[in-house]
């Protein structure tokens, strides 16, 4: 009967060759690592790479309308025509407008048209130009961008379309383009500024000289009986 080291001993032998772990080599073989550091390649378990199918790389049409396909391994594959032959050429169109059949309309604010028109055919192009127009006196209503009022002596443009009250308020659309006048001094103020002391009357008297000399006698007259 086998004693408890015999045992021992026989275990321990049996578990190193027990793999410990596993591992792929460089050349496609599973190897067994055993508890004792030994190594064994049981067999080849990767294969060798495949190659990588070509693919296409790019697009070209031949001369003669084919679709040419160029391949990534140099080959060059005539996939089929793609383009047909050329069409017959088509009537000659109606001959165009010009700047004889061009007029112009204006629609006595801003806005100016220029017609082109013959023969049924017709175009037409409007053009906004935003030039001031003087609306008078301001009055309640609607205002657009150029229109020009007056108000108490000022002169006021649109800056754009508003209902406001010009020069009440801030920013109520309205540009100031002109300011009123103050009135001036009368020339009977200025003198009484420059010392003149006496009344308006007496400054109008004083405004007559002292009557002047006599001239000399005219020629005779011509008899023209």
């Amino acid at each position: 009967m086998a004693t408890a080291d015999e045992i021992k001993r026989s275990v321990d032998a049996a578990l190193a060759t027990v793999p410990r772990g596993f591992l792929v080599n460089a050349d496609g073989d599973l190897v067994f690592v055993r508890r004792d550091g030994t190594t064994e390649a049981v067999g080849r378990v990767r294969g060798d790479d495949g190659s990588t199918p070509p693919g296409v790389d790019s697009f070209s049409l031949d001369p003669e309308g084919n679709l040419i396909a160029h391949m990534t391994d140099g080959r060059s594959l005539s996939i089929g025509l793609v383009r047909g032959a050329d069409g017959r050429h088509g009537r000659d169109g109606a001959p165009g407008l010009g700047f004889d059949d061009m007029r112009w309309e204006y629609d006595g604010e801003r806005t100016m048209t220029m017609i082109m028109e013959r023969d049924g055919q017709r175009q037409t192009q409007s053009f906004y130009i935003p030039v001031p127009i003087d609306r008078g006196i301001w009055r309640d209503g609607e205002y657009v961008p150029g229109d020009t009022v007056t108000r108490d002596g000022a002169v006021w443009i649109a800056k754009r379309t508003t209902t406001a009250i010009p020069g009440v308020g801030a920013d109520n659309g309205w540009r100031l383009a002109v300011k009123s006048a103050r009135n001036g001094r009368s020339a009977y103020e200025i003198a009484r500024a420059a010392g003149f002391s006496g009344t308006e009357k007496e400054w109008l008297a004083s405004l007559k000289g002292p009557e002047g000399r006599q001239g000399p006698a005219g020629p005779p007259g011509k008899d023209r009986t």
